[in-house]
């Protein structure tokens, strides 16, 4: 199997499965937890799972029976530009419907897509718009078996997914941090773009010497969000280096949650544009030292 990675997003690519199990006539489903994705919903009971949240019935060699159930950090419109080339699309479908659940309200497609050897392979799409990420769940089958897997695999899914909730913050789990956190704005690396992120400034007399986090590949928010939910690795830099003494300034890239701009058009020229506009911004602020301004990227953002 093929997976194309989209913000630490795997999703599917039309593709025959290995040999590992045989094939079952009655569909039990039982319920999957996704953490990687922060979302929990339902699979066939037996389904081989072969990438995060990639559930294949894999019964032989030309198998394409799977469902996968994911979520990003970016709005629903570009996470299905992301899927069109792997549907052969070079144009968003006509929705065929639209669904709401306990959770969420999916919007519907029905792609037909011609697999050499296979042959016609029907693929069932559905994408949500939540707080902070898009959902998806996408089901393929030939088009033989796809009316029974629709009806017993891919809408109970719909009905059964939603995003794992966060804990909640309790007396217990919290402290009052030495450090205090504002909302911020300013001029990106581009006319049409304004970033917006989270400037943190510890406590006491400054001027603070001060960093700017810098995300890796893919659309990310401020605080490079994993699924959404649960893990915000740049949250936890800023709160350490906030702890240390250091002021630090993290944004959503440019056409991501509050940033202006167009993420799917942008290089990494761009990036490091914004980057450096970034930069410019913190050596105007009066609580920090202009002279002590630094940059601390990984992946992409090491490149930047």
């Amino acid at each position: 199997m093929k997976l194309l990675s989209l913000a630490g997003v795997a999703l599917l690519v039309l593709a025959a499965l290995p040999l590992v199990a045989n094939a079952q006539d009655e569909i039990t489903l039982e319920p999957v937890t996704i953490d990687v994705f922060g979302v929990q919903s339902v699979a066939p009971e037996g389904w081989q799972p072969v990438g995060p949240g990639v559930y294949a019935r894999a019964s032989s060699a030309t198998d394409v029976a799977l469902i996968a159930q994911q979520s990003a950090p970016i709005p629903v419109e570009q996470l299905l530009q992301a899927v069109l080339p792997q549907l052969g699309l070079t144009e968003a479908p006509e929705p065929v419907g639209e669904r709401t659940t306990d959770h969420l309200t999916w919007t519907l497609y029905q792609v037909d897509v011609e697999v050499p050897v296979i042959g016609v392979v029907r693929v069932d799409v559905a994408m949500a718009q939540g707080s902070g990420a898009s959902y998806t769940v996408m089901m393929q089958a030939t088009a033989e078996e796809f009316d029974v897997f629709h009806e017993q695999v891919f809408l109970p899914a719909l009905e059964a997914f939603q995003p794992i909730a966060e804990p909640e913050a309790t007396a217990e789990t919290t402290e009052s941090a030495p450090y205090r956190e504002e909302a911020v704005t300013f001029p990106g690396g581009a006319e049409d773009v304004t970033l917006a992120g989270t400037l943190t400034i510890p406590e006491g007399d400054g001027p603070f010497p001060a960093i700017v986090l810098v995300s890796g590949s893919g659309p990310q928010d401020r605080d490079e969000t994993i699924s959404g939910t649960l893990m915000k690795p740049f949250a936890l830099l800023a709160d350490a280096l906030a702890r240390a003494g250091v002021a630090v300034l993290r944004y959503d890239d440019r056409g991501v949650a509050e940033s202006t701009g167009d993420f799917t058009t942008a290089l990494t020229e761009d990036f490091t544009a914004d980057a450096a506009a970034a930069i410019a911004w913190l050596q105007t602020q009066p609580e920090l030292n202009p002279e002590l301004v630094g940059v601390l990227g990984h992946s992409e953002g090491g490149m930047v």
